[in-house]
């Protein structure tokens, strides 16, 4: 398949504050700017980036620009002018995930090809040099796709992360998942060669949102929503590895929502010895609707134990959720398009949850492309030990415009 990398390592010149946040977003913690703009017509918008905070506190923002067939990657560092790299691809684009590690920063994204395909591409995090071509990691069939409803999502179902040591390589790890039902997952050393991960056991069902992460011992998670219906589905089911994904070990899963109606989204982190998985939930009490719950389990050799469920914040949904070892950080859609991007933080490994939105970060939730469908922008969130700040990123609209947002905020649990 043809296609051809349009590199220009770029000073974005017009990066600013946006003048409706301004002072109140000042005021309550927050500075919020513009990453990129674009047209807000069908498929020629600027949509759903990703966020990743560098072990040196470097801030990665991905985003797909519609009108070019572009993925797009910018890097943010104090007293620097910021960077982008840019691909332009021969068909249409949608979705990116984003990870940063001490020596690569690796972005994936979807891609209408001969099929549904995920691609995945890296860079050296020192200068935003590209390390090799393109790599398809979708193995046939249609990938990074769901069918909730019926509404033909695409462009989320997907996600990587990278885990790194003090002095050692980075290790880059994807997740997908194909034919709706059957989640794959790879790994690399190089950005360049990848390696299929073990199978994933038990997953047979319609499954969407799957989730990978490292944790700090080297474990392999994954994480994903099933949406099968009626009751007492659907779940959220997690997987670990301790052989670096050769294999995996039987799945852990969360009975939720009795009622039959969507969880969606799991997101995981360990901090401690317990790992968090924060999902939304729709409890069908308020009609279009869900609260964000978080399970926070005890880790052991062989599994998760004593899983309990709390309330992170009410009328959000699609969830991420991110930690520098100290506090715990989470972003999710809010309720309306009209509302404030929704933010919680705990400085008490989950037991209590501050409330913190974004001011004025009004959300475009949703949007139907030609040929992905219904394509959902999850807000995200990052950070990392090395940064004094915590990041998120959202697609948002108006005016005619689409504009890709970054907010930052100090740590609320330095």
């Amino acid at each position: 398949m043809k296609s051809f990398w349009k590199w220009a390592i770029l000073v974005i010149v017009a990066i600013s504050v946006v003048s409706f946040v301004g002072s109140q977003a000042q005021q309550a913690g927050w500075s919020t700017q513009q990453v990129a703009q674009g047209a807000d017509a069908a498929n020629k918008r600027v949509v759903t980036p990703d966020v990743a905070v560098g072990p040196d506190g470097a801030v990665y923002v991905s985003w797909i620009n519609q009108a070019e067939q572009s993925v797009n990657l910018a890097k943010y560092v104090t007293g620097q002018d910021p960077q982008t790299v840019q691909i332009v691809r021969d068909n249409a684009v949608v979705g990116t995930t984003v990870a940063a590690g001490n020596t690569l920063v690796c972005v994936a994204w979807e891609e209408l090809g001969a099929d549904f395909e995920i691609w995945q591409s890296c860079w050296k995090t020192a200068d935003l040099s590209p390390v090799g071509d393109p790599v398809k990691l979708s193995t046939g069939g249609a990938a990074g796709q769901a069918n909730g409803a019926g509404w033909g999502e695409f462009g989320f179902n997907f996600d990587n992360t990278i885990a790194t040591t003090t002095n050692g390589p980075d290790k880059i790890y994807a997740i997908w998942v194909e034919e709706y039902t059957t989640p794959k997952a790879a790994w690399s050393n190089d950005g360049i060669n990848w390696q299929p991960c073990g199978d994933i056991p038990d997953s047979n069902e319609v499954v969407r949102y799957p989730t990978i992460y490292v944790d700090s011992t080297g474990r392999v998670w994954a994480a994903i929503a099933d949406i099968q219906g009626p009751p007492p589905g659907p779940d959220i089911f997690v997987w670990f590895s301790d052989d670096q994904c050769a294999s995996w070990q039987p799945q852990t899963k969360f009975n939720l929502t009795p009622t039959g109606l969507y969880s969606d989204a799991p997101g995981i982190v360990r901090l401690g010895d317990k790992l968090y998985e924060v999902n939304d939930d729709d409890a069908g009490a308020a009609p279009q609707t869900a609260d964000i719950h978080l399970y926070t389990c005890d880790i052991t050799a062989s599994g998760l134990e004593n899983c309990r469920r709390t309330v992170v914040h009410q009328d959000g949904g699609f969830p991420h959720i991110a930690t520098d070892g100290k506090g715990l950080y989470v972003t999710s859609f809010p309720s309306t398009s009209a509302s404030t991007v929704k933010y919680s933080y705990s400085c008490d490994a989950g037991q209590t949850w501050t409330a913190a939105d974004v001011p004025g970060s009004a959300h475009l939730q949703a949007f139907r492309h030609s040929d992905f469908g219904a394509v959902v922008q999850r807000t995200r969130i990052a950070t990392s030990a090395g940064s004094p700040n915590v990041y998120i990123v959202w697609g948002t609209r108006g005016g005619g415009q689409s504009s890709i947002m970054l907010g930052t905020r100090p740590k609320d649990c330095p």
